[in-house]
């Protein structure tokens, strides 16, 4: 059976979801064996979530190109993303507003590195004030905050004793931004021109788009905190299906902290991956579970499931590893 979500939402609720649906399968199923998922991408942070809160429901899992962390998100959250030709689709405030895109911030603060000293400029992304002071969002960074006092103090006096600093900052707020050349993540590795509007408008104030930034990132730490193994934990045989062969965006080279600030980080540096997914940054190895298969593929992100040969591979691994694991333990009692 399939399952889909709305992957724009928080993935607690998509992960509560999941386990709704694999309930009903369980308890329909006479000898309680649990099910087998196949999860791709953000879906294995999803499948992964159940494995640790309901692991009795799973039988096994494969990982298809899922994702640990891909700090390369911090692009379409700064600059927009093109659907085709459409600019207007996932805009900064629209993927800003994606809960979904901030579980691939890297945990570890890595994505930045000095072209001249190769120096790391490692940062907490779950932190709001390093979002403001680098701008990692126009929605929140220092310019705009600085527009909206200026613009609170223009109000005359009777009307700023009348309305509260949250009602004044509730006025849409003009600031202007550069047009840089960003990458297009979707897994071709090209650089293409954004036509970036000079002027920008949002329609969230500055302090309503900081509440939900600080919210949004204390769900989405202690939801990615609960995903390492846990040694008192019996899980099922996990296997992975991942691509390796596709020059994949590891992070960027900056000359120094004020080329983050200007948004300047479009000269990427890339390692083996899918296009999307970097080989080191795959669920579930590290979280730090054992797989019982690591099977790599040509293709790219989006195609791996196609791959049957690989997919076939790892279910019979799994399976292979299942009868394993009854054997033993008929040894055992034996």
């Amino acid at each position: 059976q399939q399952f889909g979500y709305d992957w724009r939402l928080s993935l607690d609720i998509s992960a509560k979801h999941l386990t709704t649906k694999l309930e009903e399968i369980y308890n329909k199923q006479k000898n309680k064996k649990g099910i087998y998922i196949i999860a791709h991408s953000m879906g294995g942070l999803v499948a992964h979530k159940v494995l640790q809160d309901c692991t009795h429901l799973i039988r096994g899992i494969i990982y298809v190109g899922s994702p640990s962390q891909c700090p390369n998100i911090l692009g379409p959250i700064r600059f927009g993303d093109d659907v085709m030709w459409n600019k207007t689709i996932f805009t900064k405030e629209t993927n800003f507003f994606m809960r979904s895109s901030f579980y691939f911030l890297p945990l570890d603060g890595r994505c930045f590195v000095d072209k001249i000293t190769l120096e790391r400029y490692d940062f907490d992304f779950f932190d709001t004030d390093v979002w403001k002071t680098l701008g990692l969002s126009p929605l929140v960074n220092e310019k705009r905050e600085e527009s909206a006092h200026e613009k609170s103090k223009l109000l005359p006096r009777k009307t700023k004793s009348a309305l509260s600093l949250k009602a004044t900052l509730n006025a849409t707020t003009k600031f202007v931004l550069n047009a840089p050349v960003v990458r297009n993540v979707a897994g071709n590795n090209k650089q293409v021109p954004r036509d970036v509007p000079f002027d920008e408008v949002f329609h969230t104030s500055y302090e309503d788009s900081c509440e939900y930034l600080a919210r949004t990132l204390k769900r989405t730490k202690n939801y990615l905190d609960s995903l390492d193994y846990d040694p008192n934990k019996e899980y099922p045989p996990l296997a992975m299906v991942y691509g390796n062969k596709v020059p994949t965006v590891r992070g960027a080279k900056v000359n120094g902290i004020q080329d983050i600030k200007d948004g300047n980080y479009e000269d990427f540096y890339y390692g083996p991956g899918d296009g999307v997914v970097h080989h080191k940054w795959l669920l579930p190895e590290q979280r730090g579970f054992p797989v019982v298969c690591k099977i790599a593929s040509s293709s790219g992100h989006v195609s791996l499931m196609t791959d049957l040969k690989s997919m076939a591979k790892a279910f019979i691994s799994i399976v292979d590893s299942e009868k394993e694991g009854r054997r033993s333990r008929t040894r055992t009692s034996s």
